[in-house]
């Protein structure tokens, strides 16, 4: 009950503050001849505001009662705010008195006493930094990790370099030393592991298991979501990372290079991850002899819509996209399967998909690159996929498709980057695929491309010329 009326303490703080500083202001004008009427005024605001400074001080204390607050900052917030209480009735009783240079000492140290009282309670309620917390703070994706460079960002500290940054900017406003809400301290490493009152927040190893992702994902709306909708949000980049070091075993001293990032993970890392993942060549062409392709049968599927084009001069693998035959009929069979070895690369997106497309598939043991959006793919025919041991890249967009059935292709060799997108893949299954398909970059899609006034031209009529 106490810790209830407690929490009305934020809300009350604020008027006697108000009526205070109208005081000080009061006094000073009313030594001004046209103002000498506001005397009376300035008497009746020092008591209004002294009651209301008792009120919002026996507030404040049954508020730190419920322990979600503690430490210094706390302790000086709350006897200078009694201080100002006092020192209102003060001011009130030296200018009854007539007392000019003990009540003009008295209202500048009132003045004084309520910022400094009110900053402390500011650092209580959003952070010791809240006065330097800029906007540009707020939205900047990762504190610290976009200053990682290429030669570095392995050799960084995964919590201490990466993950501290993310919860520094987002959770410690409100669990800290002197504030923990739901008696959660997040910033040290110890009281991080503790918990809270519901208990550990994070199982390593586990993060969809773990309390802070599941308040994480929550409906912004939802009470239990955090941080608080008007505070600064977990982004998408953030959250990865958060997953990625929890599935590791959210250990505190080891290394980014030792938790084995994937490359979708180093790709958050600002310049660091442009620079590895250009370094990364996918393996387009496989390392194979074969016998160049036959021209006549290239010049076949092309009469029949299918786009069929070399890759590149001097190479015997071709590129084969259905585009504009989604269905692929008996009469390219032939053809299909007289260039079957030739085919690198291999776009079925709309197409049909029946015992002759896998087929001929089957008979592509040379695939590099497949890509099957809008498809009736499904996990059962994933399995299907394993045979090809160049297969390097592969492209699910709109398919009906799980996570369960994407870890079907950890057998596969040479993969190196899925495209999972509109899929049935859920968010949160996200970072269990990372952790099991490390050394394969998951591109989840969803990219938002901001527009920019240069986007649109607008077209007016040439002025009249009279």
């Amino acid at each position: 009950m106490y810790s209830a009326i407690g929490h009305f303490h934020p809300v009350l703080v604020h008027l006697p503050i108000g009526i205070l500083l109208l005081a000080v202001l009061f006094e000073f004008l009313s030594r001004r001849e046209k103002f000498t009427a506001l005397t009376q005024a300035v008497e009746l605001c020092w008591v209004l505001g002294g009651v209301g400074a008792l009120v919002s001080c026996t507030t404040g204390y049954l508020l730190s009662l419920s322990g979600e607050y503690e430490g210094d900052t706390l302790e000086r917030h709350q006897w200078l705010g009694i201080s100002v209480a006092v020192v209102s009735f003060l001011c009130f009783y030296l200018k009854k008195k007539n007392k000019h240079l003990a009540y003009n000492v008295a209202v500048v140290v009132l003045a004084l006493g309520i910022m400094i009282t009110g900053h402390l309670g500011g650092s209580l309620t959003h952070g010791e930094d809240y006065l330097f917390d800029v906007k540009e703070k707020k939205e900047a994706a990762l504190t610290n990790v976009g200053a990682l460079s290429a030669t570095n960002f392995e050799a960084a500290l995964a919590y201490q370099d990466v993950i501290q940054p993310i919860l520094k900017e987002k959770c410690y406003a409100c669990h800290n030393q002197n504030k923990q809400k739901g008696k959660l301290r997040m910033d040290t490493p110890d009281f991080l592991l503790k918990g809270g009152e519901g208990g550990v927040i994070f199982v390593g190893g586990k993060p969809n298991e773990s309390e802070m992702i599941k308040r994480i994902l929550l409906p912004l709306n939802h009470d239990d979501h955090m941080p608080p909708k008007e505070k600064s949000q977990i982004n998408n980049k953030e959250l990865d990372l958060l997953k990625w070091w929890i599935a590791q075993g959210a250990d505190m001293h080891k290394t980014v290079k030792d938790l084995n990032p994937p490359l979708n993970i180093k790709a958050l890392f600002g310049v660091a991850a442009t620079a590895m993942v250009a370094n990364v060549v996918l393996k387009d062409i496989p390392d194979v002899q074969v016998s160049t392709p036959s021209v006549s049968d290239i010049i076949a599927l092309k009469k029949m819509n299918v786009v069929a084009l070399p890759i590149g001069n001097d190479q015997p693998f071709i590129a084969v996209n259905f585009i504009n035959r989604p269905k692929i009929t008996s009469e390219m069979l032939p053809h299909l399967k007289a260039l079957s070895k030739n085919i690198a690369w291999l776009k079925l997106s709309d197409a049909v998909l029946n015992d002759t497309v896998f087929a001929f598939l089957k008979d592509c043991e040379n695939l590099t690159k497949l890509t099957l959006n809008n498809t009736q793919f499904e996990d059962k025919d994933l399995v299907k996929l394993l045979t090809f041991n160049h297969l390097s890249s592969i492209s699910f967009y709109n398919v009906k498709i799980t996570a369960q059935g994407v870890l079907t292709l950890k057998a596969l060799p040479s993969l190196q980057k899925l495209f999972l997108y509109k899929t049935l893949i859920d968010q949160k299954d996200y970072a269990n695929l990372v952790a099991q398909m490390p050394k394969v970059l998951i591109d989840s899609g969803g990219y938002i491309v901001p527009t920019l006034k240069t986007d649109t031209t607008e077209l007016k009529p040439p002025p009249v010329v009279k």
